[in-house]
């Protein structure tokens, strides 16, 4: 059998038992005496509220880590893989994996991400690893106007621009479609579209 719950700082333990023997006639007894010494256990059941994070979101938070110690010693945990992107930091009052302050991680670059985690009770013999993969959740991001070609007309003149128009979604397979929503400030004008610009 095993004791458990008991850690290297508790007082020794003592246990006492009574062995008997018979022969059918007389019976003989004498007392056992059993030491029990406590030690520090590993730490076991280390997981993460959360596997993924948004795209774009700077310094986001993953999840919240926990492990078991079976002392009830306070537990730290530290990043070992990705440290340049990922962290184990507080936040709100919770011990959590989160991306590091100012910066953000693109669907677009990387879909997931191997993120080992470290968990220690300050006995280096008793830490427990876990790798995670962290998925990055793609978000609808906005399409890349390139700056048109600048063009000069003549007022009270019908004047005909044309040029091309380069556009870019960061989200494969995307349709664009283009318009104008801004019109001129200077006077009374009006304005007629014609055509495709592009």
């Amino acid at each position: 059998s095993t004791v458990n719950a008991l850690s290297d700082s508790d007082p020794v333990l003592s246990e006492e038992f009574i062995v008997t023997a018979s022969d059918g006639k007389t019976v003989g007894s004498d007392k056992l005496t059993f030491t029990i010494q406590g030690v520090n256990d590993a730490l076991s059941n280390l997981s993460l509220s959360n596997s993924s994070v948004s795209e774009n979101q700077s310094g986001a938070v993953v999840g919240v880590l926990s492990a078991v110690d079976p002392e009830g010693v306070a537990i730290t945990y530290s990043v070992t893989t990705n440290t340049s992107i990922f962290e184990a930091a507080a936040y709100n009052g919770q011990l959590v994996l989160k991306l590091k302050d100012g910066v953000t991680v693109n669907h677009e670059a990387n879909a997931s991400y191997a993120v080992t985690v470290k968990a220690s009770d300050g006995v280096s013999s008793n830490d427990i690893t876990n790798t995670f993969t962290i998925s990055v959740t793609d978000l609808n991001e906005s399409p890349i106007l390139a700056q048109p070609t600048t063009s000069s007309i003549i007022e009270d003149v019908t004047e005909t621009i044309s040029g091309t128009l380069i556009a870019s979604d960061p989200d494969a397979g995307q349709v664009l479609t283009y318009g104008i929503t801004g019109g001129s400030s200077s006077g009374t004008n009006t304005i007629k579209i014609g055509g495709i610009y592009g």
